[in-house]
């Protein structure tokens, strides 16, 4: 959850505050962070605005994943980036109720294979 100064002229969303999985308020980083003595655990006081068409507004996010979106998270972890087969080989309806033991067997799976070397792999292609 997160506390934004909504910029009238320009419509930018400037982070105040933020709160993650309902744990404390904190001053979220930005051009206009808000001061410790600004921030509580249950509570923030908000300066009062410059430009009395800004705006104070609080944006919310539930944090749910469809399968796919977390089994691509998951690849951007591990790899160099997803592939949309290796995306697809995860996606078989197995993940929601697997996808602890799906990720552990893909890991011991790459950590079987015989290791590889990008200094060699360069040095065979550069010249």
């Amino acid at each position: 959850c997160g506390i934004f100064l909504q910029k009238q002229s320009s419509g930018n969303l400037v982070p105040m505050a933020r709160s993650y999985d309902g744990e404390d308020w904190e001053a979220a980083p930005g051009p206009i962070a808000l001061r410790m003595d600004q921030v509580y655990p249950t509570s923030v006081l908000l300066p009062e605005l410059d430009d009395p068409s800004d705006t104070y507004v609080i944006l919310s996010k539930n944090g749910t994943m469809d399968d796919r979106r977390q089994i691509a998270k998951f690849l951007e972890m591990t790899t160099f980036g997803p592939k949309k087969s290796e995306i697809d080989t995860f996606d078989n309806g197995a993940w929601a109720g697997n996808g602890v033991n799906l990720r552990a067997q893909y890991l011991r799976q790459q950590m079987d294979l015989p290791a590889s070397s990008h200094r060699e792999y360069w040095r065979k292609r550069a010249n």
